[in-house]
């Protein structure tokens, strides 16, 4: 499932009106995703909007990019939440550390954004 599909659902399910969403869902990873959706922050910015970036809590890359590629930015919002699971584990704050597998993804997004 392509997370901007999913997201662009439930705000239409909750009466956002679809001319005001704009998402990216051609890229593949995070950096990519925060690149393309560049002609949108900028759209949003001229509009004088606030911006906020939804990524999954241990993607502090994301929310370095951003800061990095919109340097004229007053600020945004960074909304983050828990997403999957590896093998019936959730990756959560708490309980990311429980098994190799669980850790993998944190660790890969913290040795990145060093």
């Amino acid at each position: 499932m392509v997370e901007a599909h999913l997201h662009r659902s439930i705000l239409l399910e909750h009466g956002v009106p679809e001319t005001v969403i704009r998402y990216e869902d051609s890229s593949t990873t995070t950096g990519e995703n925060v690149e393309r959706a560049l002609p949108f922050l900028h759209e949003a910015l001229r509009s004088d909007l606030d911006l906020a970036a939804v990524c999954k809590w241990y993607h502090r890359r994301a929310i370095q990019r951003l800061r990095l590629l919109l340097p004229g930015a007053p600020g945004f919002h960074a909304v983050t939440w828990e997403p999957a699971t590896v093998d019936g584990i959730k990756i959560t704050r708490s309980e990311w550390f429980i098994s190799a597998v669980t850790a993998q993804p944190v660790l890969t997004e913290v040795r990145a954004s060093q």
